[in-house]
């Protein structure tokens, strides 16, 4: 969170979080499905295995949590990256999605992915959303969709289970 507040001022964080619903309608389809699709694919694969250990404490444990996370993450990966190379869609698109892939290696060193594919499978999931999620925001110039998108990505893994298990 202190990368971004060094580089941001309070009007750039504050317009990073307006909705461009205007933008947004230019490439609705693309803007949708880049934000949809991994929502689909979470809620359908993970969290109804998540749900087999969760209880109330987790789920609102896991909507604090993921939603600092999400939001921390997207002003640094997304709001940062997007001032830093706002002229070059695809290098923003690109530097942006590599590092939010590498970034996730560092959770995985403590509390490994059990799924199939392991490390490497989250890694490469987190590299491919970051560049769906760069790209909403590219169209868009806004965090606050891709910011909610991640919140709910976040909370459906019920990630307090690591810590309240």
């Amino acid at each position: 969170m202190l990368v971004p507040l060094c580089f941001l001022s309070k009007q750039e964080i504050s317009g990073l979080f307006r909705p461009n619903f205007s933008l947004f309608k230019e490439k609705l389809f693309h803007n949708l499905l880049f934000l949809t699709v991994p929502l689909l694919f979470v809620y359908i694969y993970a969290f109804p295995k998540a749900l087999e250990s969760a209880n109330f404490q987790i789920f609102l444990f896991s909507l604090a949590l993921g939603s600092v996370n999400a939001v921390t993450e997207e002003l640094l990966w997304r709001g940062l990256y997007l001032k830093l190379f706002s002229d070059d869609k695809w290098l923003y698109i690109l530097i942006s999605s590599l590092g939010f892939a590498i970034w996730h290696l560092a959770p995985q060193q403590i509390f490994p992915n059990k799924e199939p594919g392991g490390q490497i499978s989250f890694v490469v999931f987190a590299f491919f959303l970051g560049t769906l999620f760069s790209t909403v925001v590219y169209n868009t110039k806004s965090i606050l969709l891709v910011s909610i998108a991640h919140m709910l990505l976040n909370f459906a893994g019920l990630g307090a289970r690591v810590y309240l298990n």
